[in-house]
C-alpha cells in the first residue's frame, strides 16, 4: 500500500469545483482529499457519493460505482431562501435577503 497525500493546490481546486457545482458541504475533508488525490494521480475514484460523484465529473475524474447506480448527469445547484423563495447561486448560511436559512435545490 502506498499513501499520497494531495497537494495543496489540487484540495484547493477540488473545493473550486464543489462550490461551482454546489457541493461544497455535502462532501468531507476526507472525501476533499480523496477527490483530489484522484485528481493528481489520474486515477478511479471507487464511490457511491453522489456529490463526489457529482465532483468528479466536473473535474473529469473518472468514477466506479459499487452499489448503488451512478449519477446520469453532474448538477449544478442553486440555494433558495425558506422564508422569502427568493434562489443564489452561492450557498451562505442565511438570505442575503431576509436572514432566513438557505435549502440546496435542483435548478
Amino acid at each position: 500500500m502506498r499513501v499520497h497525500i494531495p497537494d495543496p493546490e489540487s484540495v484547493d481546486r477540488v473545493d473550486r469545483a464543489a462550490g461551482e457545482t454546489g457541493d461544497a458541504d455535502a462532501l468531507s475533508r476526507t472525501d476533499r482529499r480523496l477527490l483530489a488525490t484522484a485528481f493528481e494521480l489520474d486515477a478511479t475514484l471507487v464511490t457511491d457519493d453522489y456529490a463526489m460523484q457529482n465532483v468528479a465529473e466536473s473535474l473529469d475524474v473518472g468514477v466506479d460505482v459499487i452499489a448503488q447506480d451512478g449519477i446520469d448527469e453532474r448538477r449544478d445547484w442553486n440555494f433558495q431562501c425558506q422564508g422569502c423563495g427568493r434562489t443564489f447561486d452561492d450557498n451562505d448560511d442565511r438570505c442575503r435577503i431576509c436572514g432566513s436559512d438557505l435549502e440546496r435545490k435542483r435548478p
